[in-house]
């Protein structure tokens, strides 16, 4: 019995290892502390959720609810995620495909699934994510007209009221009015705050 017990033991220590990298990118969808990786943002989990659902053409379960490693063919996930980022330019959707042969596929017909499910959210965000970061940071900068470094109520006002005179689309006012409720929780509407709040909406 006790040496039942150890293998048991041994047996479900092995199967957390396996099981890790999936454990791991759930930690960071919900903003857990993954040794101090930073979390993912909302729409990453639209884009991870999104090609999972694709590739396993909506088997059930989509991921196993053991260690058991998940291999798909390597043109298939490429496939899946040419779908999904449908919304990308032609160019980066090539550039992604080539990545994905060089950094995960490596010429192999068959792909870890949680491996390329994680390659495909961090490249991702690299592409996209960052980038809206860096609009948002320069919409900040350019709202500030005192140079102060915080948006009072007037210069946020102000930008939407330009952003509206652009023809941009934004979301209805009273989200608008939430979100800066929300930047207002804290000292002061810096661009960090105003960049994650942003984002959140």
């Amino acid at each position: 019995p006790a040496l039942t017990s150890a293998q048991s033991t041994e047996s479900e220590s092995m199967n957390l290892v396996a099981v890790m990298p999936r454990l791991q990118m759930f930690a960071r969808f919900l903003g857990v502390d993954a040794d101090g990786i930073e979390a993912f943002p909302q729409d990453a989990l639209s884009v991870f959720l999104a090609t999972l659902l694709r590739i396993r053409k909506g088997q059930y379960p989509l991921l196993p609810p053991t260690a058991e490693k998940v291999s798909v063919s390597s043109a298939e996930f490429v496939d899946s995620v040419d779908y999904v980022l449908a919304q990308l330019k032609s160019h980066e959707r090539m550039s992604l495909k080539n990545h994905f042969y060089k950094d995960v596929s490596l010429g192999r017909a068959q792909v870890d699934l949680d491996n390329a499910l994680r390659w495909v959210t961090v490249r991702w965000m690299d592409m996209v994510h960052d980038k809206t970061d860096e609009r948002l940071r320069s919409l900040f900068v350019s709202a500030d007209s005192d140079g102060d470094g915080n948006l009072d109520f007037d210069e946020y006002f102000g930008m939407l009221r330009k952003l509206r005179a652009d023809q941009r689309e934004l979301p209805p006012l009273p989200q608008l009015i939430r979100m800066y409720g929300k930047m207002m929780l804290g000292v002061r509407v810096d661009a960090s705050i105003f960049v994650r709040i942003a984002r959140e909406e």
